[in-house]
């Protein structure tokens, strides 16, 4: 997910100013990001096969539950590398398996949440939205895969669908969330990274509803009103993330755990939905933000990458 957003966003940038060397490295992350999705994707499949029980009590809790979306996001976020690619086909495909996946899964833990008693108020974090995000990014991605003349009624079922869940959705877990965090126990310092999570859909939401003007053109004023809002409550949340992150860093030990890459995708999704609105309006608070967002993308990256490699060392001396 933040390697396919860092790839896509590296893409980006480098058209809009024709900068050579990050189209270089955008040729560099989108091989890199497909390699790693099959990296994790074997031993996800392999668990399933070899420990079902241990997946299914996972996928059945309040919290776990919810990272595996993480699965149809990357597939979504990856979709969109292989279109920039110029793998049109590939990344359909690619589109087709996240966008269906997002939604089986969106149904299935929703339909465990309305008809169990497992979720309590400390179980609401911002792993919730990962669902969300997930459904607000197919008629991103998919939109942008399919020239005009290849959109069916089928197509607009699915992004309509996916949109108006994916919103709504989100508009309801924000106003549980908030409530949570406000009158309930502060996050764990270990969960603080899941903070920036927010940024996630605020971003996937940018990017759709600026793709929606090549379906319905006569609704982008619509479109530039609600993402100028997206955009807006996107900036606060940003700053939030900072000063929340910088409180418990002041007052706790953070230690490095792979939940850190929370640090990376929110900020690049967030990232892509600034790129998207800045070809509308160009304006210059929005491209500086944006050229300060897109260091801060490369930097947690590398930290990411880095701290996860010393740790697969580490855990590998470890077991010897």
């Amino acid at each position: 997910m933040g390697t396919g957003v860092f790839a896509s966003s590296t893409f980006l940038i480098a058209k809009m100013y024709k900068i050579e060397a990050l189209y270089t490295l955008f040729y560099i992350l989108t091989p890199l990001n497909f390699i790693i999705f099959l990296i994790v994707l074997v031993p996800w499949i392999l668990r399933w096969i070899f420990f079902k029980e241990a997946m299914l009590e996972d996928f059945k809790d309040p919290i776990k539950g919810n990272f595996f979306y993480m699965l149809g996001i990357g597939m979504l976020a990856l979709s969109s590398n292989l279109y920039f690619y110029k793998l049109t086909s590939i990344a359909y495909f690619f589109w087709i398996l996240g966008a269906s996946s997002m939604i089986l899964l969106q149904l299935a833990l929703m339909f465990l949440t309305f008809v169990g008693v497992r979720v309590r108020l400390e179980h609401i974090n911002p792993v919730w939205f990962l669902g969300t995000t997930g459904l607000l990014l197919i008629p991103g991605s998919g939109i942008t895969i399919l020239s005009y003349g290849e959109i069916t009624s089928l197509h607009l079922f699915i992004f309509n669908f996916a949109f108006g869940t994916g919103f709504f959705l989100y508009l309801s877990l924000l106003a549980i969330w908030l409530y949570r965090f406000i009158l309930h126990e502060p996050l764990k310092a270990s969960m603080i990274p899941l903070f920036w999570i927010n940024m996630g859909p605020i971003g996937a939401a940018l990017a759709s509803l600026l793709t929606y003007f090549h379906l319905y053109p006569e609704y982008i004023g619509v479109s530039l009103f609600f993402a100028n809002l997206f955009f807006g409550f996107g900036a606060w949340w940003f700053i939030m993330s900072i000063l929340v992150t910088l409180y418990y860093i002041r007052r706790l030990r953070l230690t490095y755990q792979s939940v850190w890459w929370s640090f990376t995708f929110p900020v690049g999704q967030y990232l892509l939905g600034l790129l998207y609105l800045n070809t509308f309006f160009n304006y210059e608070s929005i491209t500086f933000f944006s050229f300060i967002l897109y260091p801060i993308l490369i930097f947690l990256w590398f930290v990411n990458v880095i701290l996860t490699l010393k740790s697969l060392i580490l855990r590998g001396h470890a077991q010897k």
